[in-house]
């Protein structure tokens, strides 16, 4: 099914059509990845995570890089070219691009000649033990904030990368959650992204990007929740609470899905489609917005479903079972909820 998806191209859907990609805009992809959240969010994780991969390249690579690695990962055939975005480490979740010289990115990235020699390891990596590709956040300068000391690779699995542990999740199973171990992996320093020290600036740019289509995969899971109860309530709705429930679950997505779909609209106002550069500063805020917004209701709507359901629900293979426990990762993907609220509240 995956092999599928990437043949169909759900995976380079934002690659611009110069470089062999869909060339769809941020709209355009937030639809489709609502459609496969509703059937599976682990699978949209996949593609979704392999989009995210790959926006690096798209938003801080120059000419020659972009014609060199969106060609490559474009012009496969196999079906199995998953990109992997490589930030999460240990000591840094959402403090990843802070510049924290404790808490922030500890995996190193030494020039050497003409290669940078990368040490370190990244944990809970989406796609990790099947990408073929990683942008990877890397410290370039041992004692330099965010800004001048953070910088991205585009590194190749073959390049001294090793998976180490696989994650036994709860839930989105469909999509593997690894530890990437970088032992003195040799980079070409043609792979840097940009220049040295803008990796906290592609941080931004590429969550401000990336959040949008995480939220429209939030809206597809808690669509599926209201239609499943909806369709077992269907004979209950003369019951006052299970009728306002009900009322409340759809609004709710409808009020969801709007929010995203201005987070993408803005977010295409602000790209150019043909190189896929940004063009003046990326929305923030309104991306934070709608992941949040999108992904608690999410989690309540799910809850919702199984208040309205009951003990069927968590029984067997019921798919509301499977919706709880994909669910609750929403909140938690592309930046905790909570650390989204702390860092946007300065933006309001």
């Amino acid at each position: 099914m995956v092999e599928q998806g990437v043949r169909a191209g759900l995976t380079t859907m934002l690659i611009p059509a110069a470089y062999g990609g869909g060339g769809f805009d941020n709209l355009s992809a937030g639809l489709v990845l609502e459609e496969l959240g509703a059937a599976c969010a682990g699978l949209a994780t996949v593609f979704g995570a392999s989009i995210l991969g790959t926006g690096p390249i798209v938003l801080l690579g120059g000419e020659e890089q972009k014609q060199r690695l969106l060609r490559r990962i474009t012009g496969d055939q196999s079906g199995r070219f998953l990109c992997a975005f490589a930030v999460t480490e240990s000591a840094a979740g959402s403090a990843a691009a802070s510049g924290d010289l404790k808490f922030g990115v500890q995996l190193r990235a030494r020039r050497d000649g003409d290669a940078y020699v990368v040490s370190g390891s990244k944990r809970f990596i989406s796609n990790g033990s099947v990408a073929r590709l990683y942008t990877v956040l890397a410290r370039t300068h041992p004692t330099k904030p965010a800004i001048g000391g953070l910088s991205f690779f585009a590194v190749d699995a073959g390049d001294g990368v090793h998976v180490g542990k696989v994650e036994d999740k709860m839930g989105q199973r469909a999509c593997p959650a690894a530890e990437v171990l970088f032992e003195d992996a040799k980079v070409p320093a043609e792979n840097l992204l940009g220049r040295e020290g803008l990796g906290s600036v592609g941080m931004a740019q590429t969550i401000s990007f990336s959040t949008p289509l995480v939220s429209a995969v939030c809206v597809g899971v808690a669509r599926r929740a209201t239609e499943l109860a909806r369709a077992h309530a269907q004979a209950r709705l003369d019951n006052q609470e299970v009728a306002m429930r009900l009322f409340d679950m759809v609004s709710t997505v409808e009020a969801a899905r709007n929010l995203v779909w201005r987070a993408l609209w803005e977010n295409d106002q602000r790209q150019d489609r043909v190189t896929g550069r940004l063009r003046g500063a990326p929305n923030l805020k309104l991306a934070a917005i709608a992941k949040v917004f999108a992904s608690d209701a999410c989690v309540r709507l799910v809850d919702d479903a199984l208040r309205i359901i009951g003990p069927e629900a968590v029984v067997g293979d019921h798919p509301v079972s499977k919706l709880v426990r994909d669910a609750k990762l929403m909140q938690i993907f592309e930046g905790t909820n909570q650390m989204h609220r702390i860092a946007t509240a300065r933006l309001l």
